[in-house]
């Protein structure tokens, strides 16, 4: 019963969630929310059982990654001059790989945390987007048009 009443509230929030940020209330979009958070709200529930879902957050990394925003309009000014340059001098804009310093941690829960937040919010800076995060070294692999600029890694 305890499983039941964790997906259904689960759904419940998943469902409210998808009604917010469609904006409507018309039925087929309603229905479509209904049965994609019944999805996700079930998988969420495996995935719990499995124990694959373990985050302890961090204040400290939630706190850091409240500069991201910021980072990513500064980032969006970069790729835009980027292009800009590639369009002036008629040169293909290309991208590169980047490994920095990251404290990945262990398997612990509040490593796992700061891992996803890195890389969930390390997706959203058009410039820097973290492709990988090595534990074994201690890595981030992102991906980056100027590497001239920390610009959103600094968020990391």
């Amino acid at each position: 019963m305890r499983r039941f009443l964790t997906v259904l509230a689960s759904g419940t929030a998943l469902a409210g969630l998808w009604l917010l940020i469609v904006g409507t209330k018309a039925l087929l979009e309603v229905y479509a929310g209904l049965i994609a958070a019944a999805i996700a709200a079930v998988a969420l529930e495996a995935v719990r059982r499995q124990g694959l879902l373990r985050f302890r957050p961090e204040l400290r990394w939630v706190a850091r990654a409240a500069a991201i925003p910021a980072w990513a309009v500064f980032d969006f000014g970069v790729v835009m001059l980027a292009l800009a340059r590639s369009l002036t001098r008629r040169r293909l804009v290309e991208g590169t790989f980047l490994a920095v310093p990251f404290p990945a941690g262990d398997e612990r829960a509040r490593y796992a945390f700061r891992r996803a937040l890195a890389t969930a919010a390390g997706t959203i800076n058009p410039n820097a987007i973290v492709v990988d995060i090595d534990r074994e070294r201690s890595l981030a692999l992102l991906h980056t048009i100027d590497t001239r600029r920390k610009t959103g890694r600094q968020a990391l």
